[in-house]
Formats: structure tokens, C-alpha cells, sequence
């Protein structure tokens, strides 16, 4: 019906671009293709997880300590962090109980501007009227703030000129902390966490940024780990921890503006205490029935 010799992706999307039957045609077996690998991929597997209670579990890595080289939890079986929007507006919580999620915008920037002691960085985190990603941008790419957010996501822990020029102390910082690395073969995050990572420095410049991005995200884990515990030890029903989302269950009666104040309010006691020049930040708490409402 298509009448081409090749139905890849690139050539279905050129002519779901054309329009005409054609392009109809091309457009429902591009929208079909996404449909099945997500059901396949995700939706199946999960659903046959426990068909007595409808719940699924995770199988968390044996060094819990450690699941990853930060310290970041991770999984081996149903690794959340993966599951697409589509899959994780799915994903609901149980009759009776709402999920909430709190998430703080930028940790790992305030992380590495907390650690660098970087003025430029922290003045721009604790303005809440400023925008580091415009800023990085004005700087670097003529404004364009899509760059900027780029450059300050991935591009910041591999140093260098561009660096260098937008934030001279935490290029010197990436400088010394490399230093010390080389000297010890161990990265080290800061007080009170001190989570020590090996670094195999014949990785050569793999092993400098992933010294440089260790004690930065590192911090971040923590702290994420810290407000678990508060909130467990103010009752909280935790579910999952996934990036820098924190999820917990929450009774469906109560109401929706105190429990997300509540989750609100602890969260940035402990930003607060652990990043009291560049975490002045208001946390995002959503409550809902499912994941992505």
C-alpha cells in the first residue's frame, strides 16, 4: 500500500510528512511500531510482576551502599529510571492512597556550586529571579538557553576553555580535585558524607571526568537519602527514589495542599542544612493517582 522498498523509521516519517493516504498510512504504522515496543518493552513484562496483590517489586542491587559508583540506589529487574512518560502515567497507586512526589530543581548545580564555592554559580542558585541555565547561555551561546542548559547538564564536568570562562572557581575546583585524585586514586564527596569512590586512572580522561562528576553527584544521592530517612521517621509510606524524585503514599482522603506542604517542608529543611548558600530553591511537590498526572 505504501508502495516503497524500505518502511524504516526515516523513510515513514518523510512521508507521513507528504500527507495523502500515503502519509496517513505511513503516520499509523510509525504510531503502531511505538505502541507495540511499549507494550512489549514495558507494559507486559510489568503486568505480570504479581498477579495477586497488582503490585510490582524491584530487585535492588546487592551493595545497596553502592548500587552505582555514586552511591545512587539502581535496581536489576524493573529499573524505574527507564520506564518512558507513556509507561509511567500507567503507573498508579494503590485504592486508598494517592502517590506524592517531591523533587528539587538543579540539586547536582547546587552540589557543585556548594562544593566549588563558585561566586558566579552560587549567586545565580540563590536568586530565585535569576536563571543559571540563561546565564551560562548569555555567556556562551548568544542567549540561546537550550545551550546553556546543555552545557551546564553534561558539558561542565569535562572542564576546559568554555568552562573556564563561564565559572573560573569551579574550573579551578575540577583542577584540584583532580589533583588530588591523581595523588590518592580515590575520589572523595564532602562532609558529613565522605563516600569514597575508586578511580582507575589509566581510563585516562574518563577517569577525570568521572572523578570530577563523583563527589557532586554524590552529595546529591545523599542528600536525597537523608530526606528518605526524615521522611520515614515522619511516617511516610516510601515507595521508590528515582534521579532526584522522591515518591511515598499518602491516604487519598487526607488533604492534598498539606501533604505536599508537608513533604515541601521537610525537604528543604535538609537542602537548607547541607546547601545553605545555593539551596534556597522551593521544592516541587505533586500529589496524584497516578505517576505522571
Amino acid at each position: 500500500l505504501l508502495d516503497t522498498p524500505d518502511t524504516n523509521k526515516e523513510t515513514l516519517m518523510a512521508l507521513a510528512v507528504g500527507g495523502g493516504d500515503r502519509g496517513i498510512l505511513a503516520d499509523l504504522t510509525l504510531r503502531w511500531r511505538k505502541a507495540t515496543k511499549a507494550l512489549t518493552t514495558y507494559f507486559y513484562p510489568l503486568r505480570g510482576q504479581d498477579r495477586k496483590t497488582g503490585l510490582f517489586n524491584i530487585t535492588p542491587n546487592e551493595d545497596m551502599e553502592g548500587g552505582t559508583g555514586t552511591g545512587r540506589l539502581s535496581s536489576e529487574r524493573t529499573n524505574m529510571q527507564n520506564d518512558p512518560p507513556a509507561v509511567q502515567r500507567c503507573l498508579r497507586a494503590p485504592e486508598g492512597y494517592l502517590l506524592r512526589r517531591g523533587d528539587y530543581p538543579q540539586i547536582e548545580l547546587r552540589c557543585a556550586a556548594e562544593i566549588s564555592d563558585d561566586p558566579t554559580m552560587l549567586a545565580a542558585l540563590s536568586d530565585p529571579d535569576r536563571d543559571l541555565h540563561q546565564e551560562t547561555a548569555d555567556r556562551l551561546f548568544d542567549g540561546d538557553r537550550a545551550r546553556g542548559k546543555v552545557f551546564n547538564f553534561k558539558e561542565l564536568y569535562i572542564g576546559g576553555p568554555a568552562v573556564k570562562a563561564a565559572y573560573p572557581r569551579f574550573y579551578e575546583w575540577t583542577r584540584e580535585h583532580w589533583a588530588e585524585v591523581q595523588r590518592t586514586s580515590y575520589s572523595v564527596s564532602p562532609e558529613p558524607f565522605l563516600h569514597r569512590r575508586f578511580i582507575p586512572l589509566m581510563a585516562g580522561e574518563h577517569a577525570r571526568m568521572a572523578a570530577i562528576n563523583h563527589p557532586i553527584q554524590s552529595m546529591a544521592v545523599y542528600i536525597c537519602k537523608v530526606i528518605m530517612v526524615e521522611l520515614f521517621q515522619a511516617g511516610s509510606l516510601l515507595v521508590n527514589q528515582v534521579h532526584d524524585e522522591v515518591q511515598d503514599y499518602v491516604p487519598a482522603d487526607g488533604n492534598r495542599d498539606l501533604q505536599a506542604r508537608e513533604m515541601a517542608g521537610i525537604m528543604e529543611a535538609v537542602m537548607q542544612k547541607y546547601l545553605p548558600r545555593a539551596g534556597g530553591a522551593k521544592v516541587d511537590v505533586k500529589v496524584s493517582k497516578y505517576w505522571e498526572d
